[in-house]
């Protein structure tokens, strides 16, 4: 057996494996799965978001947290659940996560009574979390990101100074 046949073996049997991985961990543990995980070993853990926006919604979304006299926030099954009107503005008197839990927001977008996912990296960019501290010492958090193409967030107007696209 020459050493070149091995190699070649051995790379196989490692993308094999990996991919096997993969597929275990990308199909067999849900997000309450790996929520519990990270409570049991000690890591705080935000609870699952799903962001639900309208059919054919680009640009910059935003959610305020903790406004007085605004409505909270739907949970189901233990996932926070976002439903975004055509505007792309939430106000909600539920209070801003602790923690940020990026690993933890699913994005989708509604078409008709179907949820169909959108990609990170493909059709969302520049999430943020902001904390603004108002001059009577009270604060607010808010979250946004955009939703489009590469080419529309790069050209977009940013919500916030200083938050500009990188490149991936």
């Amino acid at each position: 057996m020459n050493l070149g046949r091995i190699v070649g073996m051995i790379v196989a049997l490692v993308m094999l494996i990996a991919a096997g991985l993969f597929f275990v961990f990308r199909y067999t543990f849900t997000t309450g799965d790996l929520q519990q995980v990270q409570t049991a070993v000690g890591i705080e853990a935000a609870p699952p978001e799903r962001h639900i926006v309208p059919e054919g919604l680009r640009g910059w979304i935003r959610v305020d947290y903790g406004v007085e006299g605004a409505p909270p926030l739907g949970v189901e099954d233990d996932v926070v659940i976002f439903e975004y009107p055509e505007s792309g503005h939430i106000e909600t008197s539920t209070p801003a996560p602790d923690t940020d839990g990026l690993l933890h927001k699913h994005y989708f977008e509604q078409r008709g009574a179907e949820l169909v996912p959108l990609g990170r990296l493909s059709q969302i960019w520049g999430e943020y979390t902001m904390r603004a501290i108002e001059d009577d010492g009270s604060s607010s958090r808010s979250f946004g990101f955009f939703i489009g193409t590469l080419g529309e967030f790069r050209d977009s107007e940013r919500p916030l100074p200083g938050l500009v696209p990188l490149d991936r």
